[in-house]
């Protein structure tokens, strides 16, 4: 969603780099520019699903060692 954000909005650079790299350079486009709240709350909520993932991961981790 980034990448199309930054495409739309002819931030060639970014949308180019942004589907190669993925959220690697779409979380940081996102916070950048304001145009792109939509893709910053699409990012932020997918970094912190997998946050909570791992966090579950590792106590599981923990707790059947």
């Amino acid at each position: 969603m980034a990448a199309l954000t930054a495409l739309g909005n002819k931030h060639w650079i970014w949308g180019i780099v942004t589907i190669f790299l993925g959220p690697i350079t779409g979380i940081p486009y996102a916070l950048r520019y304001k145009e792109a709240e939509y893709a910053r709350s699409l990012m932020l909520r997918g970094v912190w699903i997998l946050l909570i993932g791992l966090i579950i991961f590792v106590l599981i981790l923990l707790l059947a060692a």
